[in-house]
């Protein structure tokens, strides 16, 4: 005879957040938020000065080539528009006296699918719309950063869009296959 398993649903994920969860995300919620939207600033095309992060704190010095700094600017705007929708979504939980333990990876790891998403939509726009040979000035650093944002703010829509891109793009080397074999 085995023995019953306990179930998550009953079990300490269930319960609440408590008061040093709740603390703990609110304070890297406030971090994130800085520290993305001060990189941003700092590496955005045309700034040289060094990057002084949380008040002066930590500075730091970096002069990327101007193409690797669109790169750091969609995965910036990336974590902040997937911080965005998490702080949302946690305020909302947390202000309905709903915000339970199981949700705490998904908000910790919002930011980091974010910025994935975020490059990934960069370098699909980027070699399917805009000649790879473009120079700085030929690309909008705005339009880097809005497509960043909003494939962080709206992941999962983000994912679908991108899952639809790749089946049309299956399905269209599947007929040219085919294509080439009735010829």
């Amino acid at each position: 005879m085995t023995t019953p398993q306990p179930s998550i649903q009953g079990g300490f994920l269930a319960q609440p957040m408590g008061i040093v969860g709740i603390g703990v995300f609110g304070l890297y919620f406030v971090v994130l938020s800085i520290v993305s939207a001060q990189l941003l600033i700092g590496l955005w095309p045309g700034h040289t000065d060094p990057v002084a992060l949380l008040w002066g704190l930590v500075t730091v010095r970096a002069n990327p080539e101007a193409d690797s700094r669109l790169t750091l600017v969609a995965l910036l705007s990336g974590a902040l528009g997937s911080f965005v929708h998490a702080a949302t979504s946690f305020g909302t939980y947390l202000g309905n006296r709903q915000l339970i333990r199981s949700w705490a990876g998904w908000y910790a790891l919002r930011p980091f699918i974010g910025m994935a998403l975020a490059l990934i939509f960069y370098f699909l726009i980027r070699a399917g719309f805009i000649s790879p040979s473009a120079n700085e000035t030929a690309i909008s650093a705005y339009g880097v950063a809005a497509v960043g944002g909003l494939a962080g703010m709206f992941s999962k829509q983000a994912t679908d869009k991108l899952q639809e891109v790749s089946s049309n793009c299956s399905s269209l080397q599947r007929r040219r296959t085919n294509s080439a074999a009735t010829s």
